[in-house]
């Protein structure tokens, strides 16, 4: 006797999340549609990032150069610059993408949290969060030492403006002092700053879309099991 088994939905990203599973009288799609603008500006960023620090990495390279091009310190403090200026960017809509991300959660879930207690505190320790099997997700942002933690840090640090405090160097050099016998070395950490900056980047790009890409289906599931009980 053949044996029933269970119905499977196709794989579904969230800008294909069927109307019916939003809430009626909510915000859940408009912040469904706020979280996909948001990375959609995110990759944009992430280009320009990228290619900034290729920039970068070549004018610092230069600078310690005799033969070949080599870039005049204002060239190089302009590239460096708008590496950070688009650096920050990304870092600034890391955030707004995991608060518009809670806020589609508490929507989308009717966890019932007012719209200014949504906070990733409240909302991981919810346990609607944990049936919904969406906590993995979230807690990628928690992770000690995990790329989209930092991110959100550097974005925290640069708001509050402690980029000027001898820790964190606006333009992301070696805040040790300069040796004149190790100035190729400190030009290489400088390059490292910046290089290692638009890998975590990318690291982000991936998580975030992973998160996009996982995140209907899980809501899907939560829903239709609810129906079942």
């Amino acid at each position: 006797m053949a044996t029933k088994t269970k119905k499977k939905h196709p794989h579904i990203h969230l800008w294909d999340m069927p109307k019916h599973y939003f809430p009626r009288n909510s915000d859940a799609i408009n912040y469904r549609n706020d979280v996909l603008q948001i990375t959609r500006s995110l990759n944009y960023v992430n280009t320009r990032v990228q290619h900034n620090a290729q920039i970068c990495a070549f004018n610092i390279k230069a600078i310690t150069q005799t033969n070949g091009y080599n870039a005049s310190p204002r060239e190089t403090f302009e590239t460096v610059e708008a590496f950070v200026y688009h650096y920050e960017n990304y870092c600034f809509r890391v955030y707004a993408f995991r608060e518009k991300l809670l806020q589609f959660l508490n929507s989308v879930l009717q966890i019932g949290y007012d719209e200014r207690e949504v906070a990733i505190k409240h909302i991981i320790i919810n346990p609607v969060i944990r049936v919904a099997k969406v906590l993995p997700l979230l807690e990628t942002f928690n992770k000690p030492k995990g790329v989209l933690k930092k991110l959100i840090k550097d974005r925290n640090s640069l708001t509050h403006k402690l980029y000027y405090g001898k820790d964190f160097d606006y333009l992301l050099r070696p805040t040790k002092d300069i040796d004149p016998h190790h100035f190729k070395e400190w030009c290489g950490d400088w390059k490292s700053q910046i290089v290692s900056r638009a890998k975590e980047i990318n690291k982000a790009e991936r998580l975030i879309s992973e998160m996009n890409n996982h995140l209907a289906q899980k809501i899907i599931d939560y829903k239709d099991s609810l129906k079942t009980v």
